[in-house]
């Protein structure tokens, strides 16, 4: 028994081929399709990301965890961010 594949598709590309996508619905796609700028957004998303850590750098919540087995001053716990 030999296994077949069909060939690779994004999701994009499997909406314009299924048929319980009305045909307005599939323009209305192709529309959109051809105003994206992959570059763009990859730009847009990169600052949005970069003032998201700005934001999550400037609050840094301390979290306290309470020992209860020694006799030890809680440990404080700092959050980093990974870039």
């Amino acid at each position: 028994m030999k296994k077949s594949y069909e060939d690779p598709q994004t999701p994009y590309q499997r909406v314009l081929v299924c048929r319980s996508v009305s045909a307005a619905d599939k323009l209305k796609l192709k529309r959109q399709y051809k105003q994206l700028n992959p570059a763009a957004l990859k730009r847009d998303l990169d600052k949005l990301r970069k003032q998201l850590f700005a934001l999550a750098a400037r609050k840094k919540p301390l979290i306290q965890l309470k020992t209860t087995r020694h006799k030890q001053k809680p440990m404080t716990i700092r959050p980093q961010l990974i870039q």
